[in-house]
This record gives structure tokens, C-alpha cells and sequence, in this order.
């Protein structure tokens, strides 16, 4: 949580990076970042796994009762609503480096959805051609 209180935008950075700087073997990891592959997988498997876990309700209670019991998952469940609570920012934040051309109020819409809305944010950002 200290990054969030020490961080300073870029000036540098004007809009998503451009594709000759996402070739090489050097800029596997941010081309890899920049792929809409790899968010539609994501979205698919977060899908996934949403089916399941509400196919078993009985999960849910399990949680619940270890969230009053143990400290580590009541820490991570803090961590995870703090973190979340960030996701506004840092998605207009990201929006206007590339210049989403989008409506604002989709933006701030899929920025409070839970897991799915990052994600199609993901697949919709502006993209260098």
C-alpha cells in the first residue's frame, strides 16, 4: 500500500507504447501485457470460475467463517477491498495516457464492476496500430 502513497505520475509516457517497441525477445513480458489475448482469456476463465463458485453456495459460509476466524484471510480480504477501491483510479488514470476516445461513462461503469469490468477495459483500451 506504500506505492499508492508514493507514486507520481509519468510525464513521459503520451499514449500506449508503440509496436516497434514491443518486438524482441527484451519486450516479451510488455507485449505479452498488450495482447487482447491474453484479457479474453482472463475474462473467460474469471467467467469461469464466477459459474462455479456460484453453482456452490456452500462456499460462501466457509469463507465467512473463516474470515472471523483467521487473521491472514481477514488481512487479504482488507487488502483485496483496499486494492479494488483503487481500480477507478487507476483505470482513468490509464484511459487518459492512451486517449480513450470511449464514452466516460462506460469507463467509470466497468471500473466498478468486480473482476469483469477491468478486464473488458483491458480489451477495449486504445492500442497503438
Amino acid at each position: 500500500m506504500p506505492y499508492f502513497a508514493l507514486w507520481q505520475p509519468d510525464t513521459e509516457i503520451t499514449g500506449p507504447p508503440k509496436k516497434a517497441d514491443l518486438e524482441g525477445w527484451k519486450a516479451l513480458p510488455q507485449s505479452v501485457l498488450e495482447s487482447r489475448l491474453l484479457w479474453v482469456l482472463g475474462l473467460l476463465y474469471t467467467l469461469y470460475t464466477s459459474r462455479l463458485l456460484i453453482a456452490d453456495g456452500g462456499v460462501y459460509g466457509e469463507y465467512f467463517e473463516l474470515l472471523f476466524k483467521s487473521r491472514a484471510v481477514h488481512a487479504t480480504t482488507i487488502d483485496t477491498i483496499l486494492l479494488y477501491a483503487f481500480t477507478p483510479f487507476w483505470m482513468s488514470n490509464d484511459a487518459t495516457v492512451r486517449g480513450w476516445k470511449g464514452s466516460q461513462g462506460l469507463l467509470l461503469f466497468l471500473s466498478f464492476v468486480p473482476l469483469i469490468g477491468p478486464l473488458v477495459y483491458m480489451i477495449l483500451r486504445p492500442r497503438d496500430e
